[in-house]
């Protein structure tokens, strides 16, 4: 059979079926069942779904961003609940671990724009969060509302806005230019931060409890590579805090003008940021006002004899 009979077969078989359905569409009901099957039809679509397989493979490929291996356990999807995971772990070339465990997710607000817009608007609770590098450990509680968008070309966030919230944050090992700070627990850590033109600004982050209070300002300019993101940041630490009781005649040098409060720059990059330490300055010396007498302590300049004139003999002087 030729390609010219085949196509006529087809074309046949097409205008008969187009007559056919003409005619069901005449009889009594036939466009209200039409409706209904096609109604059926999506339902069917919409639940059975594999969401399941779709938000594995989205996660996965976040492999690119965090540089890291992502494991990821059980997951329950919901369109009209909460998604739930019971376990993720992505795991670092340099032995870095990050470990979530119990998470909740709302994908309810806006679900269609997740798959189909990649952009996320909803929010999640990380009721165990465990990140240890080395002898350093943070370990809490972690609410998150978060909208933004992604670029899946270049593997980004684009824009969007963070609101961070941490409850019961146990941070052990942290070292600082050589000193190795205590353990300390925050009672509440809350954050507020935008991203635009590839940089997350941190309008506002507080953290409180016993042993350090503060805040933190800055930018991060977020790099394809999430952990070779840079960091651009301004930490002041309330002086009085207790886990800063022992270092007082150390940390001297560190307080503003003020007096109680630790002022901290931090650069470099997210795997490996870099604390400065600036100075305070020192008011410069007041000129003596004209006439004004010199102090006692203040030394007098020494003259030089005049011609003609010996110099003073210092009696005390032994031949």
């Amino acid at each position: 059979m030729d390609i010219k009979a085949l196509q006529a077969k087809v074309i046949e078989a097409v205008k008969s079926a187009w007559i056919l359905f003409k005619e069901i569409l005449e009889l009594p009901r036939a466009k209200l069942y039409l409706l209904i099957a096609a109604a059926m039809t999506l339902l069917f679509v919409v639940f059975t779904f594999p969401y399941d397989i779709l938000v594995r493979n989205n996660i996965k490929a976040l492999e690119k961003v965090t540089g890291g291996t992502i494991n990821l356990g059980q997951l329950d999807f919901s369109l009209w609940r909460n998604t739930y995971i019971d376990s993720v772990a992505v795991y670092f070339a340099d032995g870095t671990e990050l470990s979530l465990k119990d998470v909740n997710v709302d994908f309810t607000k806006n679900p269609i724009s997740l798959f189909l817009l990649n952009r996320f608007s909803g929010d999640f609770k990380v009721n165990s969060l465990k990140y240890q590098k080395k002898d350093m450990s943070i370990e809490g509680v972690v609410k998150v509302l978060m909208s933004s968008a992604f670029d899946t070309k270049k593997d980004i966030i684009t824009s969007g806005s963070l609101s961070i919230a941490l409850q019961n944050i146990n941070v052990k090992g942290i070292e600082i230019k050589g000193f190795v700070i205590p353990p300390i627990k925050f009672s509440g850590i809350a954050a507020e931060a935008k991203i635009a033109n590839n940089q997350l600004r941190i309008d506002r982050c507080v953290f409180s409890g016993v042993d350090l209070r503060g805040q933190i300002t800055g930018t991060i300019a977020l790099n394809k590579m999430m952990k070779s993101s840079r960091l651009n940041l301004k930490i002041e630490i309330d002086g009085n805090s207790r886990v800063l009781e022992d270092y007082k005649i150390l940390l001297g040098s560190l307080t503003g003008s003020d007096g109680d409060k630790i002022r901290l720059d931090v650069g470099g990059m997210l795997h490996s940021p870099e604390v400065n330490f600036p100075q305070k300055t020192e008011a410069p010396p007041q000129k003596a006002k004209p006439g004004a007498e010199p102090d006692d302590d203040d030394e007098a300049p020494r003259q030089a004899p005049g011609p003609g004139k010996r110099p003073p003999v210092d009696t005390k002087k032994t031949i």
